[in-house]
């Protein structure tokens, strides 16, 4: 379990971090969401370690930490299992623990003969996943991973995220950072939002969808919309297509109804809210 208490930190009498405080338990994915230079990275390294807060506390083991950063840190003249091997003495693992946790990881992400090959030789693709590799030849109980999908093609994308539900299954933490919402979306319980080092948002995902609630109702018809007579927050047509939105499932489910009776309605979808809406309606 991680847990940081109003954790503070300034670079230069300017301020980066402002008494930033949550818990990320077991089985858990924490989303840190914000635009470039909110903190993110700054939260990050002090979990870690690497530097330290000017006030507030992280409590958490730290040799049971595994980070990834967004900048790649590969020795890219080396090969994974070189690299590896160097990790796994500086993390206090025997020669067989480092070589059973290797091998799993190579299964997993199917990297095969390429564990052999100096870095540099690799696509940017496989010299992010050696990274992710390298950051879990611990077995980390945290994993923070920042900007894990850059450089992956989206199926690779879809199956880190598998990976990365699986991987918390197992009772260990994630926080993540990602500018990839597609996939967060379906992938975090909790989040958290920082704008310009402050917390403006936080909790778990499903009741802040609840409290922001909207509903959309996407039609293809044929018919004018202006023929169709309900309550709504609001409205758009492109072409053929019918956007509407509501602010509550009542309303929402009251308009499927009336486009259902439309014989001139092709199909309909009923949608929560995105990620990306709610991040930015908090963010306003």
């Amino acid at each position: 379990m991680l847990k940081v208490k109003s954790v503070s930190k300034s670079y230069h009498r300017r301020k980066v971090l402002f008494e930033c405080s949550f818990t990320c338990e077991p089985y858990q994915i924490m989303g840190i969401f914000g635009h470039n230079g909110c903190g993110k990275s700054t939260l990050f390294r002090i979990i870690c370690g690497i530097i330290k807060p000017d006030s507030g506390a992280v409590i958490v083991e730290k040799d049971k930490v595994g980070y990834m950063p967004e900048q790649r840190s590969l020795l890219i003249d080396l090969t994974l299992t070189q690299q590896a091997k160097m990790l796994g003495k500086l993390r206090n693992l025997n020669e067989t623990q480092t070589e059973l946790s290797l091998q799993e990881m190579i299964n997993t992400f199917g990297f095969g003969e390429m564990a052999s090959k100096p870095i540099k030789t690799l696509s940017k693709g496989n010299q992010q996943k050696a990274q992710l590799i390298l950051s879990m030849i611990h077995r980390p109980k945290v994993l923070i991973l920042d900007e894990p999908f850059n450089g992956l093609d989206y199926l690779s994308q879809i199956e880190l995220s598998r990976w990365i539900r699986i991987y918390a299954q197992k009772g260990n933490s994630v926080l993540i950072s990602s500018h990839q919402l597609e996939h967060m979306d379906g992938l975090c319980d909790e989040i958290l939002i920082l704008d310009h080092g402050k917390t403006i948002k936080q909790g778990h995902l499903q009741s802040l969808r609840e409290q922001h609630q909207q509903y959309s109702v996407k039609v293809n018809a044929d018919s004018n919309w202006k023929d169709f007579n309900f309550a709504y927050e609001s409205l758009s047509a492109v072409d053929s297509w019918i956007e509407v939105r509501f602010t509550t499932l009542n309303q929402a489910k009251r308009a499927v109804g009336i486009f259902l009776k439309d014989k001139s309605v092709q199909s309909i979808h009923l949608e929560m809210v995105a990620l990306s809406e709610l991040i930015q309606v908090c963010e306003h």
